[in-house]
């Protein structure tokens, strides 16, 4: 939506909800609630702030001492220098191919853990296995921080995969409240928790 100006309103979806973004300039300059979320997170008032604060990484970066001499001993205490995409680019696939070629494959570890986008597509983990894959391949992980030792412990207990019981499984606070009796919770049920869900969420409801 437009009003005649260079503003426009645009509806998006992340992590913690659904949400207009009315943008200006090419910048974010509000927010405001999906109108039909009961209960909407306060997370997006803060990204006009957040999206242009001065501190954030505009363009890829690389340590000055290791630009300028590929020394690896200045981790830490070393300023960063900004450089233009293709040149980081060119940067990152010549260290990749260095690698790959002394060391071979087993080398490279297929990190940048995260959840990035609520969509698939722009989850910074999946693109990163694809590209690697594409090398060569790459050394992997298994679990996450939120299923910890339990994705592999759990499958040895309950016989069954624990990432599809654990969130295929799952039954919605409408059925709870029609069939339970009594609810045991370990760490009780915090709506600030509820606020964010890997996949998104259109609409929290836990509160109600």
């Amino acid at each position: 939506m437009a009003d005649g100006s260079d503003r426009r309103t645009r509806v998006t979806s992340s992590h913690w909800g659904a949400f207009e973004v009315d943008t200006e300039g090419g910048r974010i300059v509000a927010t405001r609630p999906f109108a039909a979320d009961p209960a909407p997170s306060a997370i997006p008032d803060i990204l006009p702030a957040a999206v242009h604060h001065a501190t954030r990484v505009a363009r890829p970066s690389v340590r000055r001492g290791w630009l300028d001499r590929r020394d690896r001993a200045g981790r830490g205490v070393d300023d960063f220098v900004a450089l233009p995409w293709d040149e980081a680019l060119d940067i990152a696939a010549a260290e990749i191919d260095r690698v790959r070629r002394d060391h071979g494959n087993a080398a490279i570890y297929g990190g940048s853990y995260g959840w990035s986008s609520a969509g698939r597509f722009h989850h910074a983990q999946s693109q990163v296995h694809r590209f690697l894959n594409v090398a060569g391949g790459y050394v992997a992980s298994f679990g996450s921080y939120s299923t910890g030792c339990a994705q592999s412990i759990m499958p040895h207990v309950f016989g069954v995969d624990f990432l599809k019981l654990l969130y295929e499984h799952q039954d919605g606070w409408a059925t709870i409240h029609d069939h339970t009796e009594t609810l045991v919770m370990f760490g009780g049920i915090n709506p600030r928790n509820s606020q964010v869900s890997m996949g998104g969420i259109t609409e929290h409801e836990t509160a109600g």
